[in-house]
Parts: C-alpha cells; sequence; structure tokens
C-alpha cells in the first residue's frame, strides 16, 4: 500500500507543478490529503506521520514550481511558495 501511495503522490505533485491554474493545485492537494488520510486510517502512519509526510509533500511541491514562477518573473507566486519553504 505505501508504494503505491508513493507513487500516487509523485504523480499528484508533478500534476500540481504543471497545472496552470489554482485548480489544478487545489485539486492535487485535496487528493494528496485523501492519500494521507487513507495511510492513517489504515494504520500505515501515525496522525504525527501524516502531518509531517504533507509538509514534505507541499515543500517538494513548492521547491519544484517556484523555479518556473523565477522563470515567468511572478514575483507573487514566488513569495507565496517561498512562505511555505520558510514556514516548514
Amino acid at each position: 500500500m505505501w508504494i503505491k501511495a508513493g507513487v500516487q503522490l509523485e504523480r499528484l505533485r508533478r500534476r500540481a507543478v504543471r497545472g496552470a491554474g489554482d485548480g489544478a493545485v487545489s485539486s492535487a492537494i485535496d487528493e494528496a490529503n485523501a492519500i494521507f488520510a487513507n495511510l492513517e486510517a489504515f494504520g500505515v502512519v501515525t496522525r504525527t506521520e501524516r502531518v509531517e509526510l504533507g509538509r514534505s509533500w507541499v515543500r517538494a511541491y513548492a521547491r519544484d514550481r517556484v523555479g518556473s514562477l523565477y522563470r515567468a518573473k511572478d514575483a507573487m507566486g514566488v513569495a507565496q511558495l517561498t512562505w511555505f519553504l520558510k514556514a516548514g
């Protein structure tokens, strides 16, 4: 179950990075949260681990996305993602 979830989470992160709008990102985040919830429900991870996995997923997304925002000269987007990286 964990390996399948890891593959799904990686696909979701890539989809969110490629996503053109907030809808794609929100959808990917919602789906990732559902995967984390299932892992917790089946006892694969604890609540604390689930929270840390979610934070790691968001940090990885932010790191992957920030480069394209720099290239697009999207200062507000860079600032928002940088906040996620600092908050983690």
